[in-house]
This record gives structure tokens, C-alpha cells and sequence, in this order.
């Protein structure tokens, strides 16, 4: 958990005094519906904010125009430097689960090589960087180096990341839970005095706006007097979402919407609506996160039913959408697992259920819709636990680990 401590003298006189600068290294598009997108935004300005003369390169998506500071309306100023989609005519690919996948794997390579020679030109005191092929070049030319990781990774990744991890540059290796600093220490053998567990955070100025429930249902144009149960995000079986629909026949006097893209959007959710008879189920589709902010702030309880069945989910994941979650001013009603335990205490600031079942989630909605003092006292400690989890603080451990 991060520290609760005050800003230490030297980050302060940086963020007075304009002083340094963090290169910001981005392998994959911006705009992007997916969170990795905001996360990266989020650090951005973060780093702006403490001070630092903040470079973001990033590749434009070819499916949205808009300047990538405008979708996420980031204010702080940052530099932004676009990056070369390909340097092979052929599609790239930072994995190599068949042999089939050879070139595609190669041309990634060769295009991690070349963007780290163009990015290397803009110096600065240090590099962070989620892809750990990027990490390993950076290392490879002596470059200062955070590698951020937020998964256990998969077969050719795994090497890159112990090789990146024993560079004397690579400075820094996160991980976003517990579990996964641990298991990257034994399983790959990253070194334990370069690991730090930093979970994902929260733009406090942003989410934590004077919007109340009242007049968040009434810019969505929804009832004020009926009970809402809300999720948003990324809509796959990981994320439990199916469990959620699957939950509405026990939920029928409230009105659940389902906010967020995905695999499951097309179609697969509305068929599991349609088989249970979910007419209290709302699928409203991708949002921008404004939007999806507005929601959550509409909200009588919030629910993050993730599954117990992917290790990813069980133990790796930080998702975005629970700090935000915490700030929103309703109650959390979340599965009972690992990573998810590492922020929310049962009872505390947030109602633990079963994972994978429709019928503990139901009644874990239930319950806390039924007690208001208990929906209250979840919801404040929540508000007051997300104050630990702010983008600046995570930043801020991340200048102080490097002495910056």
C-alpha cells in the first residue's frame, strides 16, 4: 500500500522549482477505449504535476483523431512525440506463442530497437516504460529505466524481463499487487532491492467532483427514487460481468447498468440478459470516462465482480475502476480475492462475496442496500482509504526510490 506519509522535502522543492524530466514510452495507441490508455495519461500528469518536464511517445490510433490530451482531458502540459506504427510492412507483435509468430516477433524487436534510439534522443533522468522488450534496449544503452509490470508475464516475456531486470540502468521494476512482486522475485529472479508494489490510483481533482447522486441521474436522464447498481469497464468473462447479469433475476425491484466495451459487447451479453429475463438490466455501452464518471457518482452501490477462475484477475489485477470506485461516494460490493484484498477490507470499506456466483453477489447487494449506516460508513472509509492511492503519491514513491 502506498505510504501515508507527506512529500519529502526534495520532491517538493522539484515541484516548486521545474527541475528534471521522465521520458514516457508508450508501445501501443493513444486514444484507446481500454484503461492501460488512461493509466498512462494518468502517470503523465502525475509526473507534470510533481514537477517533471514530462515527454509522452505514443503511437496515434488510427481508429480516433482526437489529440490524445483532449479524449483524456488531461490539463497538465506535456510534450507529446508520435512514434512510427511499423518499421517492417507487416504487423508486429511483442509475444511469440508459435513459431508461426517468428516475424511478427522480429519486426517487434526491430522496432523496439529503433524507437528506443529515437525516443533516447530526448534525455532525460529517467524512462518508464510498460513493455519489457522497450526496457531491455533502454538498458542496453545505459539509459535510466522504470519498467512497470502488471501481469505475470508468458513465455519469451519472461526472459526479457529477467534480462531487463539485471541491467544496472533498469533502475526500477513495479508491480501493481503483492502477489506480483513476490512472484516475479521467484519465479524470474528479479532482483527483491529493485522491486516496489505500487497499485494502480486515482486523479483525486477529477473524480472526487461535487456532483451529487441527485443531479448525476438527472443529466442521464434515470429515476431518483429506484435503487441503481452500477459497473463500468472493460466488459469479458474475466471481469465477472456475466456473473452480474446473471444476478439480476434475484435483483428485479433494482435497476442495474452495465456501463463499458468489450468482447462481450458484442452481443454475449445481451444474450445472457435475454436467457435470464434481466428487464431491469441496462447495457449502456463504451462511455467516455467523463461519462463514465457521471455514472458512478449516480450510483447506490457499485460492484466490481471479478473472477476467481483467471490468475489474472485472482491476483494480479489493479483495476482503475476500484480507486474510482472508492471515490464516487457509493458502496463497493466486490468478490473476495487476493489482489482485490489488498485494498478493500471486509466490512470496512467495501462488501466482500463469493466470487463467481450470481447468488452471493446479489445478496451482498442486497445486504448493503438494506443497511444504510453500513452503506455509509463503507462508502466514507472509502473516500478516506482513496486519499493513499492519488497518481501524484504514486509518482512521488517512484522520484523517491530513484533519489530524485
Amino acid at each position: 500500500m502506498p505510504s501515508g506519509q507527506e512529500e519529502r522535502p526534495r520532491v517538493q522543492a522539484r515541484r516548486n522549482s521545474m527541475e528534471g524530466s521522465v521520458v514516457v514510452l508508450r508501445a501501443g495507441w493513444l486514444p484507446t477505449q481500454q484503461a492501460n490508455g488512461l493509466q498512462t495519461i494518468s502517470m503523465c500528469h502525475a509526473f507534470a504535476k510533481l514537477g517533471l518536464r514530462t515527454t509522452l511517445y505514443y503511437m496515434p490510433s488510427p481508429h480516433a483523431k482526437n489529440d490524445p490530451l483532449d479524449f483524456y482531458g488531461a490539463e497538465t502540459p506535456l510534450m507529446l512525440k508520435t512514434l512510427p506504427r511499423a518499421v517492417l510492412p507487416m504487423r508486429k507483435s511483442f509475444k511469440l506463442e508459435r513459431w508461426q509468430s517468428l516475424p511478427t516477433f522480429f519486426h517487434a524487436f526491430l522496432w523496439s530497437g529503433f524507437v528506443t534510439h529515437i525516443t533516447s534522443r530526448t534525455k532525460a533522468d529517467f524512462y518508464f516504460v510498460r513493455e519489457p522488450m522497450i526496457a531491455w534496449w533502454l538498458g542496453r544503452r545505459g539509459l535510466p529505466t522504470v519498467l512497470e509490470i502488471h501481469d505475470m508475464p508468458k513465455g519469451i516475456e519472461r526472459i526479457f524481463i529477467r534480462k531487463a531486470s539485471q541491467q544496472r540502468s533498469v533502475k526500477l521494476v513495479l508491480a501493481v499487487t503483492e502477489q506480483l512482486r513476490a512472484d516475479l522475485a521467484k519465479q524470474l529472479g528479479v532482483p527483491a532491492e529493485k522491486l516496489l508494489t505500487l497499485h494502480d490510483g486515482i486523479d483525486l481533482d477529477t473524480a472526487s467532483c461535487s456532483m451529487t447522486k441527485e443531479k448525476a441521474r438527472r443529466k442521464l436522464g434515470l429515476p431518483l427514487d429506484q435503487p441503481l447498481v452500477v459497473y463500468t469497464g472493460k466488459l469479458d468473462t474475466e471481469k465477472g460481468v456475466e456473473v452480474l447479469a446473471r444476478a439480476a433475476p434475484m435483483l428485479t425491484d433494482i435497476q442495474i447498468a452495465i456501463v463499458g466495451g468489450g468482447p462481450l459487447a458484442d452481443g454475449g451479453l445481451q444474450r445472457i440478459v435475454r436467457e435470464v429475463n434481466g428487464t431491469n438490466v441496462t447495457l449502456v455501452g463504451f462511455k467516455s470516462h467523463s461519462d463514465v464518471l457521471v455514472f458512478q457518482k449516480a450510483a447506490d452501490v457499485l460492484v466490481l465482480p471479478h473472477s476467481m477462475k483467471y490468475l489474472h484477475s485472482a491476483y494480479y489485477t489493479s483495476p482503475l475502476k476500484l480507486f474510482e470506485y472508492m471515490v464516487a461516494g457509493a458502496p463497493i460490493v466486490a468478490t473476495e480475492l487476493p489482489a482485490t484484498k489488498e485494498v478493500l477490507r471486509h466490512g470496512e470499506n467495501g462488501w466482500l462475496v463469493q466470487p463467481d456466483s450470481p447468488f452471493a453477489l446479489a445478496e451482498g447487494v442486497r445486504h448493503v442496500l438494506a443497511n444504510r449506516c453500513l452503506a455509509s460508513a463503507l462508502a466514507h472509509q472509502a473516500t478516506q482509504d482513496a486519499k493513499l492511492y492519488s497518481w501524484e503519491r504514486r509518482a512521488t514513491r517512484i522520484m523517491e526510490s530513484l533519489s530524485l
